[in-house]
């Protein structure tokens, strides 16, 4: 049986898009399988009867890139935010994932609202390759560098 492997994408939403009064600036839309992380966790809120709670937007390209690099580096002991609380701080509110690298795919396993552990968990599959790129492409939004 052939191993199932999940698409992931990058698609920039620009400045301006999501109508802050603060400092607005292009933001990282993850697609997965062609649709939205942030619409995927809405539905997953919505199944647990907390979709009037849903209180996240997409990250900063360099905010993202950074959490995702670092939790791809402790190969599971660290926490990837993937989406922000509509304040703007990870820290306040958050999605997040653990990362687990392995020569032929990484995973996005535990996929959670960081406040409530009990609410929804996802996990995806990306084979390394489709994940290198989307990683170069962030990073080259993010920094301006490959």
């Amino acid at each position: 049986m052939a191993a199932h492997f999940d698409d992931i994408q990058l698609k920039i939403l620009p400045a301006g898009t999501l109508g802050l009064l603060w400092s607005d600036v292009d933001r990282a839309v993850i697609l997965i399988n062609g649709k939205d992380i942030w619409e995927i966790v809405w539905e997953e809120q919505e199944k647990n009867g907390r979709a009037e709670k849903f209180n996240y937007h997409q990250m900063r390209l360099c905010e993202l890139y950074d959490y995702l690099v670092e939790a791809e580096q402790s190969n599971g002991k660290e926490e990837a935010a993937i989406l922000c609380c509509t304040c703007d701080e990870v820290g306040c509110g958050a999605v997040v994932t653990d990362i687990i690298k392995t020569p032929d795919k990484v995973i996005w396993q535990n996929i959670r609202d960081r406040d409530n552990a009990d609410g929804f968990s996802i996990t995806f599959v990306f084979q390394a390759q489709v994940y290198k790129n989307f990683m170069r492409q962030l990073q080259k939004a993010a920094t301006g560098k490959e």
